[in-house]
């Protein structure tokens, strides 16, 4: 239970818009904002009457709190004893009030989550800086756990919602520091997405089955995990007035590429898997919904490579990483194919330029991630990557009779351009750090299902 006495952080003007009210209440954990005339409640608005306006279709973005306020809240009076301010919030099925004199003049909010963990009065004064808050989901993946770290240290406000298929470890860490919210959830429950997303200034979407092979397993999984979820979650979005939204989507929608050209943001689709398809078509829905109040943006990812809190070793810099680090040849098929490369941390900076770049800089606006230094040949990368132990090239052994059909070679210029983004680490400086954390042993079991995004959705599909 608590009692604020400082109530400039919830007291608003009964003439801002729905859209800045959605923010403002979410700054402030009571989940309510007040409306004072001369010291007077003129107006009381929590989070549940934003909620049902939102869903409203005669509410807009910038309707005005005095058409959806509560012109006559529950008060309790300032000379009840504490244990009859609680009995009274008890008996009405409150969990917050304000508290005004026999003049009905304000002088505090009474407000509590639980009620079987009352504590003393207590006072508080939030004199802290309000932090943007972004909501995450999959934050505790191999790309969010990266990026939830950024993020903290740039001053954000997270919320990590996460099924935490590959466990809470990579974000255990995090549950104490005051500025993150940790929620276990599922990205297609609707209802628990509404309610702990309002008043984001961002949705990040990290959801979904990442790469072919895990995503061929179950098809039907696949498209409601890869396609509709993402499409429902973009559609909350716009609906909760979050002017923010980044999809991840990947460069393997390019597929196979006919000739050496370069491929942009406009180039032909070739998609070549279910994974692929099923990016696409959430690409393309997500930004149908576009207009000036919401603001997708597209992120292509190069393929990901790099140490994480939740490692990964079923992507090609890193499995190459880890046969040389422990002495195995690596197995090259094909080796002449391009594929373009990007570290995790280099992901997650990325994200962070299209959250602080001005709205209509990346409003509906699709972004090849990655770097043209790094299109390199599977080959190529594998003799890089064998370097870690100075390992001769005969331990580098290229089947030319199997080949990837995934050939791309992609042009990164537009994000250079207009977000002014390069990358910081190459191959060999991620797979050196990369090294080195499994020569620390980071990993108790390399082999441990927990690194293979196929053997964790085999293991899920057959338990």
């Amino acid at each position: 239970m608590k009692i604020l006495k400082n109530l400039s952080q919830i007291t608003v003007s009964k003439n801002i818009p729905i859209s800045k009210a959605v923010r403002k209440i979410s700054f402030h954990e009571s989940g309510v904002l007040l409306i004072l005339k001369k010291r007077k409640i003129i107006g009381y608005l929590q989070e549940g009457d934003i909620k049902r306006a939102l869903l409203k279709n005669n509410y807009s973005h910038e309707t005005k709190i005095e058409k959806i306020m509560n012109k006559k809240p529950f008060t309790i009076k300032s000379n009840l004893s504490l244990k009859d301010k609680i009995k009274k919030l008890k008996i009405n099925l409150r969990f917050r009030a304000p508290i005004v004199d026999e003049k009905n003049r304000i002088q505090g909010l009474l407000y509590f989550t639980n009620f079987t963990q009352l504590s003393d009065k207590q006072n508080y004064h939030f004199k802290t800086k309000l932090r943007k808050k972004i909501f995450i989901v999959g934050g505790a993946g191999y790309i969010g756990s990266v990026l939830s770290r950024l993020l903290l240290k740039l001053n954000y406000s997270i919320v990590i919602y996460d099924i935490f298929k590959f466990g809470i470890s990579p974000v255990k860490d995090l549950m104490k520091n005051s500025n993150v919210k940790i929620i276990k959830g599922d990205a297609s429950d609707t209802k628990k997405i509404v309610n702990t997303a309002l008043g984001s200034e961002a949705v990040i979407d990290l959801s979904g089955i990442v790469g072919d092979p895990a995503c061929d397993l179950n098809p039907t999984k696949t498209i409601v995990d890869n396609y509709i979820n993402s499409k429902m979650l973009a559609e909350i979005s716009k609906l909760l007035k979050i002017p923010r939204y980044i999809f991840m989507s990947s460069c393997s929608v390019y597929g196979l590429a006919k000739g050496k050209k370069k491929l942009n943001e406009k180039s032909k689709l070739n998609p070549l898997s279910l994974y692929a398809e099923c990016k696409i078509k959430a690409e393309k829905d997500i930004l149908k919904i576009k207009d000036k109040n919401f603001c997708p943006t597209i992120l292509r990812l190069a393929t990901v490579f790099g140490y994480s809190p939740r490692q990964r070793f079923d992507l090609v810099v890193n499995i190459f990483t880890l046969f040389a680090t422990t002495g195995k040849k690596i197995h090259v098929f094909g080796g002449e194919q391009y594929r373009p490369n990007i570290h995790v941390s280099d992901v997650a900076k990325a994200i962070k330029l299209v959250l602080k770049a001005p709205i209509k800089n990346v409003n509906g606006e699709i972004f090849n991630v990655g770097d043209n230094r790094l299109n390199l040949k599977i080959k190529d990368i594998a003799l890089i990557v064998s370097k870690l132990n100075k390992l001769s090239k005969k331990k580098v052994i290229i089947d030319k009779s199997s080949k990837d059909p995934r050939d791309y070679h992609v042009d990164f210029s537009k994000i250079k351009k207009t977000l002014k983004f390069t990358a910081n680490t190459n191959i060999f400086k991620g797979a050196k750090e990369l090294n080195a954390k499994i020569k620390q042993k980071k990993f108790r079991n390399i082999n441990k299902v927990l690194f293979n995004n196929f053997s964790i959705e085999s293991k899920n599909l057959y338990n």
